[in-house]
């Protein structure tokens, strides 16, 4: 059954509201009545099933009473993307998957050696679209929580939200094996950062900058991951290790 996903504010006690596309969706697409039984979720970690009791396909609009609730999607550790913004289309599948793979939030930030310079980052038309992406992920993944997408900042402003928790940054100059090393040295961790550069690597000032402020650089090995590979291989890695699934 898929979730449909409705702001906080159209649950009020036992009953709920749908309307606009989710609404279009579910009356025009799914094709469901009153009578019918549904999952939603506010987005902020709850997920309802409940039973339609009345439905407008011309609106469109549908309601319903809820008949149970609970709690998920609410991992031990919680786990932030930091993404050096890549080109063209790569960042909407980062969007996608880093979704699917259950991140809190996703931070793209450019450097010193993005592709993208900041004259062309002016992402605020895009920032509209990035969020329906991720909204469709979830829904699609089946997840009750909505990743935060940050607004895209510079090299400084990126090291300035990585906060005081354990900061990963993969790095090819790294020693082999030293990924699931250091997340083993941080299995109790509450909040892990994943750091990723962008397509050409960080710079050498950049990398001590990292270090500075406490990030660990660690290796996937021998190969050279894409941007846009390299941050979902990780999150899969962490995902393992930190039994997060």
């Amino acid at each position: 059954m898929p979730t449909l996903l409705i702001p906080p504010r159209s649950i009020e006690g036992d009953y709920f509201l749908i309307e606009g596309d989710e609404a279009h969706h579910l009356l025009r697409v799914l094709r469901k009545k009153p009578g019918d039984e549904i999952d939603i979720t506010d987005g902020k970690g709850t997920l309802y099933h409940g039973a339609l009791l009345f439905c407008d396909p011309g609106v469109p609009q549908a309601k319903g009473r809820i008949l149970s609730s609970k709690m998920i999607d609410r991992p031990r550790c919680r786990v932030r993307l930091f993404q050096g913004l890549p080109k063209g289309a790569k960042f909407d599948y980062v969007l996608e998957k880093a979704t699917e793979l259950g991140v809190e939030s996703i931070h793209p930030f450019l450097s010193e050696k993005n592709l993208i310079k900041k004259a062309e980052g002016g992402t605020g038309g895009k920032m509209k679209r990035w969020k329906n992406l991720i909204e469709a992920a979830t829904k699609q993944c089946g997840r009750s929580r909505i990743p935060e997408l940050y607004p895209v900042v510079d090299f400084n402003g990126m090291i300035g939200e990585l906060k005081a928790s354990v900061s990963i940054v993969l790095s090819p100059a790294a020693l082999k094996g030293s990924f699931q090393t250091e997340i083993r040295r941080n299995l109790q961790a509450e909040a892990v950062n994943l750091v990723i550069g962008p397509e050409s690597g960080f710079s050498e000032g950049e990398t001590e900058a990292l270090v500075k402020a406490g990030a660990k650089l660690v290796s996937l090995g021998d190969r050279i991951l894409r941007t846009e590979t390299a941050g979902l291989v990780g999150l899969s890695i962490l995902n393992y290790e930190l039994d997060l699934f």
